[in-house]
């Protein structure tokens, strides 16, 4: 019976995460937790959603975000932008995530780097 519980009990986790209802010492106790390799990529998907929407607060966007930058846990943000927008373009990305993302401003095709069309 106590598997039972405790299976309700992380699927109410696992929601209450993806909703962002959790504080961040929840996350990094639930990141902690010996549990399969899918729950463990959500938890991470969400500690990397909350350094996206930080950066995003404190430098406006997330079209520019540079190379090197590191987030709170020491993943490289720059690199998990281009996997959601890869993720995405194919296809493969949950309406939730997305919906996600839209609320703190993420920017699905950035115009950097493109030079304007110029007619001479």
């Amino acid at each position: 019976m106590d598997g039972v519980w405790i299976g309700k009990w992380f699927i109410s986790q696992k929601k209450a995460l993806e909703e962002g209802k959790l504080s961040q010492r929840q996350v990094e106790q639930l990141s902690e937790l010996p549990v399969d390799d899918l729950a463990k990529a959500s938890v991470h998907w969400q500690q990397m959603y909350q350094d996206a929407k930080e950066y995003s607060a404190n430098h406006g966007s997330l079209a520019n975000v540079p190379r090197n930058y590191r987030g709170k846990r020491g993943s490289n943000l720059y690199t998990w932008v281009l996997n959601q927008r890869k993720t995405r373009r194919a296809g493969k990305m949950n309406e939730e995530k997305i919906q996600l993302l839209d609320q703190i401003g993420f920017v699905w095709e950035p115009q950097m780097g493109r030079k304007p069309n110029r007619k001479i």
